[in-house]
């Protein structure tokens, strides 16, 4: 008896918690819930594909350009080739894809980029 009680102490003492946090700060209570982190791009540019080799390297294609960041999503800096990019995939920090109005490829991580050429397919990359 004294289990049940002290439990259903801690699941209302929980839900209050739950409540006002949601009330206080909803996006602190997405990261409780799902470990997901609401974050600012720094761009008011529409954001179409993201790629992360590691949890804090990865890119995202926009109708702005590409915008890496190198801190889990802190900060992002505009990087690459300016241009629409609908898909960006990269394997590793070194080789990369993006798509768009072209299909270019980086080996060097984006030092480089060449035009491929050919029909493409982006969903596939």
């Amino acid at each position: 008896m004294k289990h049940s009680i002290g439990i259903a102490l801690i699941l209302v003492c929980l839900q209050l918690f739950t409540k006002a946090t949601a009330q206080q700060h909803p996006q602190q209570l997405d990261t409780i819930a799902t470990g997901w982190v609401v974050q600012q791009s720094g761009t008011k540019a529409n954001l179409t594909s993201i790629s992360f080799i590691n949890q804090d390297t990865g890119w995202i294609g926009s109708n702005g350009g590409i915008l890496q960041t190198t801190d889990g999503g802190d900060n992002w800096a505009l990087w690459g080739p300016s241009g629409t990019y609908t898909q960006v995939q990269f394997l590793d920090r070194l080789h990369g894809w993006i798509t768009g109005a072209s299909f270019l490829r980086t080996t060097d991580g984006g030092v480089h980029w060449d035009t491929l050429s050919g029909a493409v397919n982006p969903t596939r990359i």
